[in-house]
């Protein structure tokens, strides 16, 4: 499996509008993808911070490719979210074990 990690900064005064973004058009969009496992995304704890995070986790890396149309390294900016960022940024990481930690 593959961990990709989104990294989005939002323009000053847009969080909101980013946050409800993600909730009703993003995360709806990327639940329908073949081989997507999970999606969380993450809101900053600072609130100097305009730093977002959604992290996907996919089946395989071919699975990533398909999502991305073969451009499986570069970060994926869905129409209508361009006019709330500043810069995005993704890393992808495999994997190490299938562990599920217990609290």
């Amino acid at each position: 499996m593959i961990i990709r990690i989104f990294k989005a900064k939002v323009k000053p005064g847009l969080r909101k509008e980013v946050e409800n973004f993600f909730l009703y058009e993003a995360i709806p969009f990327l639940k329908v993808q073949e081989g997507l496992v999970d999606v969380t995304t993450g809101k900053p704890v600072d609130h100097d911070s305009n730093e977002y995070v959604m992290v996907t986790v996919w089946k395989d890396i071919d699975s990533v490719s398909r999502f991305m149309d073969n451009h499986w390294n570069t970060s994926k900016v869905l129409r209508g979210e361009g006019s709330y960022l500043e810069d995005s940024s993704v890393e992808h990481f495999e994997v190490m074990g299938q562990e599920k930690l217990v609290y």
